[in-house]
């Protein structure tokens, strides 16, 4: 069974189509591409997009589906089951900056410090 969904994230149409043998299977694979946010879970904006990312480690190659809301920032990671059959959504988590990126904006807020005497005050 050929099957085309329509599905508005945010401001953009998207349509998935795919192919299942039974209706069942049809639908089941259907139900997925349905739960994805439309709007965002803590500030309710409907300014959302769909967004992808990749990581590696040891060799392996993850990717990562996710609806971030241009608003407050907050994401919506798609989780998938073990088997790899069964996808479904996180709850949205509000957007922190990292610690890395703290790290870095106080050792340069630092490097502009300057360690100043008396002795060098020209009056």
């Amino acid at each position: 069974m050929k099957t085309t969904l329509r599905k508005k994230i945010g401001t953009t149409v998207f349509e998935f189509e795919f192919e299942e043998g039974k209706a069942k299977d049809a639908l089941f694979t259907a139900a997925g591409l349905v739960a994805i946010p439309e709007t965002c879970g803590l500030c309710h904006s409907s300014n959302v997009q769909l967004i992808s990312q990749k990581a590696e480690k040891e060799g392996k190659t993850y990717k990562y589906i996710k609806v971030r809301c241009s608003d407050c920032r907050a994401t919506s990671t798609m989780g998938e089951n073990l088997d790899g059959v069964n996808v479904f959504w996180k709850k949205f988590e509000a957007y922190t900056p990292s610690n890395q990126s703290r790290n870095t904006e106080q050792s340069q807020a630092s490097n502009h410090e300057e360690d100043v005497s008396v002795d060098d005050i020209p009056f």
